[in-house]
């Protein structure tokens, strides 16, 4: 309430106006009050007034100022909530973006194990089927010697000395060798399957094949009597393997592969061809021509001086290995492929049906198939014959169910 100045009892003094004026209303009339009075009382009036103005000013600039900070908290919070949402969108995506990567990294991860894994796979592999590594996959299984790939010239040229003219890709004269590359990876049998490896078999498959044996007396010459047991002559259980068909050979690899689980089979007679000459050209044998069949008894157990002896033929290698009829395999030196017996001791059958030439056959080292073959190839002659039937490129044919005194086979398998 405003103060005014007063005078009472002769001294002047500040009294709230609302007092002053209950003072003064006995001695004035409120509604003729004096002038003096009067304009002091208005001026009061006025001065509260103006100062209730103020404080109303002052308020209501207090209560914009409150709303601009509610509505200024109304937009932060607003926009605090919209950087919220923003930041939780973000935080999403990245945790998205990082669940792909992570699971990026886990392939990543999986994938190099898988490499290392295949790695390492395949150096235990190269390891096992380095070149002229021996493996035998099981105690009944054959040994086998990794080769290497190459390419060779299957057949004989023109001017060798005792080729035939099925050697070449036409029959008759004028031919040539063909070219052929053997270009995978291939355990060739390390020697011929022999009498105890097939014993076994015939024992457990009670395989008893019938119809005899083919022997020479002077001439061909069937004798019932004969089998694998008993060839003609006396054989032990290291001996090759005789008087067995290409029929006997397959039913003694379906069985082995039922207990080896693996996938042994004949050699190609282009197989056949580049593992005899293991990498050593268009000779005749792998060890050189040998024009005088001086070196071939070192070799091969072929028609010999010691043969001749015994059973009176002729003609016959002159030089002798000491055995009338088979040797043991690997009695002889190897070829450089570390083979045994490819030339001598027994023919061995191969997968091939037998064609008078090489025309039409494949360069990539596959067997020639036909519809109901009738002949199939042997390769590498055998103790009863001479030299020249020994030669790497040398051939002949005979029906899938012939069993001579002479004849067996050897196995191969593809690596990994």
């Amino acid at each position: 309430m405003p103060l005014i100045n007063y005078r009472h009892r002769g001294k002047w003094g500040l009294r709230p106006l609302g007092l002053l004026l209950g003072m003064m209303l006995p001695l004035h009339t409120a509604a003729n009050p004096p002038p003096a009075i009067r304009q002091e009382i208005e001026a009061a009036l006025a001065k509260e007034r103006e100062q209730q103005g103020e404080i109303k000013r002052q308020v209501a600039q207090a209560e914009d100022r409150a709303r601009q900070e509610i509505n200024a908290t109304e937009a932060g919070k607003q926009r605090l909530q919209q950087e919220l949402q923003q930041l939780r969108a973000e935080s999403a995506k990245l945790d998205a973006a990082l669940q792909q990567r992570v699971q990026q990294l886990e392939q990543q991860i999986a994938e190099k194990q898988r490499q290392i894994e295949t790695a390492e796979q395949r150096a235990r592999l190269l390891e096992k089927y380095a070149i002229g590594h021996t493996i035998q996959d099981c105690d009944i299984c054959p040994k086998l010697i990794v080769i290497a790939r190459g390419e060779f010239d299957m057949g004989s040229p023109a001017n060798e000395d005792g080729r035939d003219e099925n050697e070449d890709d036409q029959a008759g004269a004028g031919g040539k060798p063909i070219k052929v590359r053997i270009d995978y990876a291939l355990a060739v049998g390390q020697y011929e399957i022999t009498r105890g490896e097939f014993a076994r078999f015939a024992r457990e498959t009670k395989h008893n094949p019938e119809g005899g044996c083919y022997h020479w007396t002077g001439a061909l010459e069937l004798k019932p009597e004969y089998n694998w047991r008993n060839p003609g002559y006396e054989q032990g259980d290291n001996h090759p393997v005789t008087c067995v068909s290409w029929d006997d050979a397959q039913a003694y690899i379906q069985w082995l592969n039922g207990k080896s689980h693996q996938q042994y089979r004949l050699l190609s007679e282009a197989e056949w061809e580049y593992a005899a000459r293991a990498g050593k050209g268009s000779r005749r044998f792998p060890w050189g021509d040998d024009p005088k069949y001086s070196e071939l008894c070192a070799y091969a157990n072929a028609a010999d001086k010691t043969l001749q002896k015994k059973l009176g033929w002729s003609p016959v290698a002159p030089c002798s290995d000491q055995y009338v009829y088979t040797a043991p395999v690997g009695e002889a030196k190897p070829n450089p492929f570390g083979l045994h017996d490819l030339h001598g001791n027994v023919w061995e059958w191969v997968a091939d049906c037998y064609k008078d030439s090489y025309q039409g056959t494949s360069n990539d080292g596959s067997p020639v198939e036909e519809t109901g073959c009738s002949r199939r190839v042997v390769r590498g002659g055998s103790w009863g014959f001479v030299p020249r039937y020994l030669r790497s490129a040398d051939r002949s044919g005979d029906s899938p169910d012939f069993r001579d005194d002479d004849g067996g086979f050897r196995l191969a398998r593809m690596l990994p």
